[in-house]
Parts: C-alpha cells; sequence; structure tokens
C-alpha cells in the first residue's frame, strides 16, 4: 500500500512535458507547382497552415508549415509520399523547465502585485500613492512579458515547425546520360569507395 502512495505521490510531482519539434525534408519532384498545391492542401487538412512560401527558382521552392504537434509523425509521413525524400531530419526540445520558471515568477509577482495594491489602499500621501504606482506599473509590465514568453512557448510546443524544399528532378536527354556516366567513370578512376 506504502510503494502505490509513493508512486502516487512521485506521479503528482512529475510536470507534463513541453516538447517543442521541429522538422525538416528535402524531396526531389518532377513538378514543383504541383507539389506545393498538394502540400497546401494537405496542410489544411491536418489544421496547420503555410507560414511562408518562397520560390528561388524554377527549380526550388520552400515551405514553412505550421502543424498540430500531436500530427506531425503522420504528417510527415504522409509528405514524404510527394516526391523522392533526398534528406530528413527531426528535432526536439524539451523547455519543460522554463515553463516551470515562468510559472513560478508570475505566482510570486502576482502575489507581490496584490501586496502592492493593498499598500495602495492605505497609502496616506501623494507622494506614497505615486512611488506605489511606479513600483505596480514595474511589476505589471513584468507580468505581461512572462505572459508574453509562456504563451510563446506553449504555442511552439503546440504547432511544431516543418520546413519542406522541392527541388526539382533533373531530366537528362540522352547525351546527359552520357555525360554523367562519363563523369562517375572518370571519378572511378580517382576514388573507388
Amino acid at each position: 500500500m506504502k510503494q502505490a502512495e509513493a508512486e502516487a505521490s512521485q506521479a503528482s510531482f512529475s510536470p507534463k512535458r513541453h516538447i517543442i519539434q521541429t522538422a525538416s525534408l528535402t524531396l526531389s519532384v518532377e513538378n514543383i507547382d504541383e507539389k506545393v498545391n498538394a502540400l497546401s492542401s494537405l496542410v489544411e487538412g491536418y489544421g496547420g497552415y503555410v507560414k511562408s512560401n518562397n520560390r528561388y527558382t524554377e527549380k526550388r521552392a520552400n515551405l514553412n508549415i505550421k502543424i498540430p504537434s500531436s500530427k506531425l509523425d503522420i504528417f510527415i509521413t504522409e509528405i514524404s509520399n510527394l516526391g523522392k525524400v533526398t534528406s530528413n531530419s527531426t528535432s526536439s526540445r524539451d523547455v519543460t523547465d522554463q515553463v516551470i520558471d515562468i510559472d513560478a515568477r508570475m505566482k510570486n509577482l502576482i502575489v507581490l502585485r496584490a501586496r502592492y495594491r493593498e499598500l495602495l489602499g492605505k497609502a496616506n500621501t501623494v507622494k506614497e500613492v505615486v512611488s506605489i504606482e511606479k513600483e505596480l506599473s514595474k511589476i505589471q509590465t513584468e507580468i505581461d512579458t512572462i505572459e508574453g514568453r509562456r504563451k510563446s512557448l506553449l504555442d511552439q510546443v503546440a504547432m511544431s515547425s516543418v520546413n519542406v524544399t522541392f527541388e526539382q528532378k533533373t531530366i537528362y536527354g540522352p547525351l546527359g546520360y552520357i555525360g554523367k556516366g562519363l563523369m562517375w567513370a572518370i571519378g572511378k578512376l580517382f576514388v573507388i569507395k
């Protein structure tokens, strides 16, 4: 019985993990415009949005996408079906400690603000009122800044960032294949592996 209580107590102290996930994929495709449109539709279906869409040349386009983190793995699998994946990377960053620190600072600042408000009600002179209001303004500014930071972190946790680059496949003509084969053969004269 004591072991179950200890485990329950320990579980109540372990915070919910806050993980920011990012992914990056490069795909070789035959028709970039067609794949960009397909990806845009796919993003909407997953409840995400295209944050930026940059077309560098006729042969290269880059999209930065925000997608719900809970759907990231399935989304990446679906994107992989749009072309030949030439590079793929994912990363995650745990920001749980930052969120816990922000929450603790917020609680302390809210208590401090309440104390200053009490003091404001007890102030007897204009000088005291001005001094207390100045401190209240500083505290409120800090609370607003911290709330903004917390919201930003939680937004990044909720919506993963996916960077997708489409590159146009090179289609060789008959002489291109000969040239490519010739370059391969010359390269093998110098390096075997």
